[in-house]
């Protein structure tokens, strides 16, 4: 069975240090199981209509007002039960549909904790997508594990959401697998999204791995780690199939991509963050479904369709606004892979903003400029003043954003 690609579940040194985006554990507050399912109005003088809240949904915010929603809810999406977080201000604001990679790299409390500035200015839902963290269930069948019915799922929602928010688009965003998820829905319903947000952009799988492979041997050898060397070296190169010599080469490749700083820059691995997600208040009872969800979700690597993915010859031009956010040290899924594709992309508007201290994770590892290049770029139409976004064609420049610690490349030539 072929292993974790783009997150690496082999937890090598453990760092006690807190990420900077996820606060001090607060104290238990009350039981929220048994909150009623209804939204209190503070005071007569509100007007704005809360849209109704499906059975079996939990408020997980007591002091939640009129205008603002934080829910933690159960929707079917083809045919099976899954879980989705809604968490905003303003229920008037533009909704932002957050797709997790992996598969099975549910995140739920994760984008929340480090990125609550963006719920003044969007309505967030975090998805637990078929298979993954609360939507994981031992009657969801490996058939069903596939690109084309992930691609339905979420249109579904999409389409839900749009219905329940009153709401013409949405605004889209996808974390490393989830971005294949976004790319293709943008290309196959161009209608139903303002612009599309890819972060930690996968492009062609195969030779994400491949580039996987070289990053951690090389960082090898610079540093002389005959024990990594003799692991790389054993289960070889993957091959044009993206396979190894040894099955195990995913694992291995994964864990000394993320030990040399592939997935968070600076760090040996991922752990702080799967070990917040297991301790979080939304999977704390449901950790063993989290992990089994990380496992089982696995089983979308056999699609084909995806495994030969490769986005360059199957989505050179959409009709969507695309930005992409790259960490400059990101290897899980490569940077220079991103940008070459950025380059031959066909957008009405796309920009590409480098985080230069980050690798996989931005919204984690420099969540206060994710949030400010969310709402300035994205939110604001690709302009850094906040103003709409201009009708543009394609065209290639780079400039620094002085004080900002990263670089924007940007396709604009106004008409």
């Amino acid at each position: 069975m072929l292993k974790i690609i783009f997150w690496g579940v082999i937890l090598i040194v453990f760092s006690s240090l807190a990420p900077s985006c996820v606060p001090a554990p607060a104290p238990v507050g009350p039981d929220m199981s048994q909150v009623e399912s209804t939204i209190s109005v503070p005071g007569a003088a509100a007007t704005v209509t809360v849209p109704a809240m499906p059975a079996g949904a939990t408020p997980i915010d007591e002091t939640i007002s009129a205008a603002s929603i934080d829910s933690l809810e159960e929707i079917t999406l083809g045919g099976v039960e899954q879980w989705i977080l809604l968490q905003g201000s303003d229920i008037t604001n533009p909704i932002l549909l957050v797709l997790h990679g992996g598969p099975g790299y549910a995140i739920m409390p994760l984008f929340h904790e480090c990125t609550p500035g963006l719920e003044d200015h969007f309505t967030v839902v975090n998805w637990d997508q078929r298979g993954a963290g609360l939507s994981w269930a031992p009657a969801i069948s490996i058939e069903s594990m596939t690109l084309d019915q992930f691609i339905s799922d979420a249109h579904q929602l999409t389409a839900a959401l749009k219905d329940r928010f009153n709401q013409e688009k949405i605004y889209l965003l996808g974390h490393s697998l989830g971005t294949v998820f976004g790319m293709l829905l943008i290309d196959e319903y161009p209608q139903d999204y303002h612009a599309f947000v890819g972060v930690g952009q996968v492009v062609d799988i195969i030779e994400n791995e491949q580039l996987g492979y070289d990053f951690a041997l090389r960082e090898a050898k610079v540093s002389g780690d005959t024990d990594a060397i003799r692991q790389l070296e054993r289960v070889g190169r993957p091959d044009e199939d993206g396979f190894y010599l040894d099955d195990s080469g995913y694992e291995v490749t994964a864990s000394w991509v993320g030990y040399y700083g592939g997935d968070l820059y600076g760090k040996t691995s991922t752990d702080e963050i799967e070990e917040f997600l297991l301790s979080s208040d939304i999977y704390a009872d449901d950790g063993w479904r989290l992990e089994k969800g990380w496992e089982f979700s696995q089983v979308l690597f056999n699609d084909e369709t995806l495994w030969h993915l490769d986005f360059r010859s199957q989505a050179r031009e959409v009709d969507v606004p695309v930005f992409f956010f790259a960490g400059r040290h990101d290897y899980d899924t490569p940077s220079e892979l991103v940008e070459g594709y950025f380059y031959a992309l066909g957008a009405p508007y796309k920009e590409m903003v480098w985080f230069e201290d980050s690798a996989h994770f931005p919204f984690y590892e420099e969540s206060d400029r994710f949030v400010d290049m969310m709402v300035t770029k994205v939110l604001g139409g690709g302009d850094a003043s906040g103003s709409r976004m201009p009708d543009t064609s394609f065209a290639h420049g780079r400039y620094h954003l002085a004080g900002s610690g990263f670089y924007v490349i940007s396709g604009i030539i106004t008409r």
